[in-house]
């Protein structure tokens, strides 16, 4: 497969100018603990935690186990592609703010924060019926877009990186809500 290397420096010049702007230009202590606090539900110990609720009701017991199912299944994706890809953070760029707690300058693409969040946030918007998928769906999928500006405000994902993670998220949930049946669902043979 070729690379278009226009192409290729095009989102590297827009992944710049979109990094400086959200890293340095909307950089405040105020910004600083708010995104430290939204790059938080990114975190596998907080993120799991809040699906064990929706197993004890039969009516969203589906709806976690896709969720899970894709967390599990998005983060093993993004292990995979940390390797093949190693592509540097931001952080290694003098340039880039990087939040004292956030000290990484091993591999960059895709995010987990990113991509862990989103998978969850699709799978609970695909998977869930009625009301509680537009509210519990809108919450999870603003929470999940709300990590991965964290990571590029807090100075450890370019743009890019967000931007993949998330379709990559989107597709695990669509295929996993895809593949596991819905007992409420009567196929017709």
């Amino acid at each position: 497969m070729r690379v278009d290397s226009a192409a290729m420096e095009r989102i590297w010049e827009l992944d710049l100018r979109l990094l400086d702007s959200i890293n340095r230009g909307w950089h405040s202590p105020e910004a600083d603990r708010f995104f430290a606090g939204l790059t938080l539900l990114g975190l596998d110990y907080v993120l799991v935690p809040l699906l064990l609720p929706l197993f004890f009701l039969s009516s969203t017991r589906r709806a976690a186990l896709v969720a899970i199912l894709s967390w599990a299944a998005a983060g093993l994706l993004n292990l995979l592609f940390k390797d093949l890809v190693a592509r540097p953070r931001p952080s290694n760029l003098e340039m880039t703010l990087v939040a004292s707690d956030e000290q990484i300058y091993t591999r960059s693409f895709p995010s987990g924060h990113t991509v862990c969040a989103f998978a969850i946030a699709f799978a609970l918007a695909l998977a869930l019926q009625g009301k509680a998928r537009w509210l519990a769906g809108a919450t999870a999928l603003t929470l999940a877009a709300g990590v991965g500006l964290s990571r590029i405000y807090r100075g450890v994902h370019w743009p890019s990186d967000v931007a993949a993670s998330t379709l990559l998220a989107l597709a695990v949930a669509w295929t996993l809500n895809s593949w596991i049946p819905d007992s409420r669902t009567k196929h017709s043979k």
